[in-house]
């Protein structure tokens, strides 16, 4: 009798379909997301432990749109930092500024 309950045991443990692993998870999960919003996405990401990705759309060419504040505002703290820019002075960035090495320190209204 223990025999028979141990075989059932194993052959309905055997017979589970397997779960899907966490990262396949995640892009079915992104995937019923970007497919719900009428939008154009383009996804990256890599698992560092692993070495996996989950590629959608990730060659897509788009506008950088708001994604370029990040750099420019990383730029800002680290001149915050510096002292070369104080929070309450206000600076305007010009086409001239392309001809220098560093940005054009023009005040507004100049």
């Amino acid at each position: 009798m223990k025999f028979c309950a141990l075989f059932c045991l194993t052959a309905a443990a055997l017979a589970q379909p397997n779960p899907p692993a966490p990262l396949a998870r995640l892009e079915g999960n992104i995937q019923r997301i970007t497919k719900s919003v009428n939008a154009n996405w383009g996804i990256y990401i890599k698992c560092l432990e692993t070495g996996e990705t989950v590629a959608i759309d990730a060659d897509r060419q788009m506008d950088t749109m708001s994604v370029i504040k990040i750099p420019l505002m990383a730029e800002v703290f680290r001149q915050l930092e510096a002292g070369c820019v104080f929070r309450r002075s206000r600076t305007a960035f010009r086409a001239e500024a392309e001809q220098h090495s560093g940005p054009s320190r023009t005040p507004v209204g100049a």
